[in-house]
């Protein structure tokens, strides 16, 4: 009896909780748990509540999304993280995802699928000057963020009409694609523009989770470009045999 007893009381603890977390405003919801998630997440205009809801907008770590709607994945309560569904907008273009976060754990991310203006993601940058634009067609099976680090990254990121905007008008650049894979606890970027891009890339980009990079890329002008690509590309060296020049570098993010 003593032992049935105490199953009742825990179930009814169990019970009131699971109704707590259901129907628990949002905004309250990120001011009780907002110190122990990853990234720092505003809610603007919510409605909803943790298990359903939606925001005008919302900024994670500068970035902001519109219109933005989150569903509960009640499976991922078994494995102790709040996970959700999210649909979003970034700049008019759609977003989805899938989010898990650990408290005071790893956030873990699938399937984040986006389509973006390069300076949407300026924010993410701080101090640093990106003097580019263009579109981004992110496709990203996981991506693992541990104490605000990058642990893994997966999938496919493109650039499309990636432009030089320190000249007047802008300089075209062209496509880009980085094909993103994790092995080892090293992040690859294997980096190709397509045939057409006035810029001839290839090579990779590899960082570890300690932020250390190793870059070593090959770039040249293809036939019939902008003179000013010429020159710019003339400031990183002399080009070998084929007309290519190579960047290579390495240091700590």
């Amino acid at each position: 009896k003593t032992l049935m007893r105490l199953l009742y009381i825990l179930a009814g603890i169990i019970s009131f909780l699971a109704a707590l977390l259901f129907t628990l405003p949002a905004d309250k919801a990120l001011q009780w748990w907002g110190d122990d998630l990853e990234a720092d997440i505003r809610l603007f205009s919510p409605q909803g509540g943790v298990a359903s809801g939606s925001a005008r907008s919302v900024s994670i770590d500068g970035l902001l999304l519109d219109e933005t709607n989150w569903r509960l994945r009640p499976l991922a309560l078994l494995k102790g993280r709040l996970g959700f569904t999210l649909k979003s907008s970034v700049n008019g273009n759609s977003a989805n995802a899938i989010v898990e976060f650990g408290m005071g754990e790893r956030t873990v991310i699938h399937d984040l699928h986006a389509s973006l203006p390069i300076a949407q993601l300026l924010p993410l940058f701080g101090s640093v000057i990106l003097p580019l634009s263009g579109n981004l067609q992110v496709d990203l099976s996981r991506i693992v963020i541990e104490d605000e680090s990058l642990f893994e990254l997966n999938g496919q990121i493109q650039v499309r009409s990636a432009r030089w905007t320190l000249m007047r008008p802008t300089l075209l650049l062209g496509n880009f694609n980085a094909e993103l894979s994790t092995q080892d606890q090293i992040m690859t970027a294997a980096i190709s523009s397509d045939s057409k891009s006035p810029v001839a890339t290839k090579g990779q980009v590899k960082v570890d989770n300690g932020g250390r990079y190793d870059v070593d890329l090959l770039v040249k002008a293809n036939t019939n470009t902008d003179e000013r690509l010429n020159n710019l590309l003339k400031s990183l060296g002399r080009p070998d045999a084929q007309g290519w020049y190579r960047v290579k570098t390495s240091g700590r993010l």
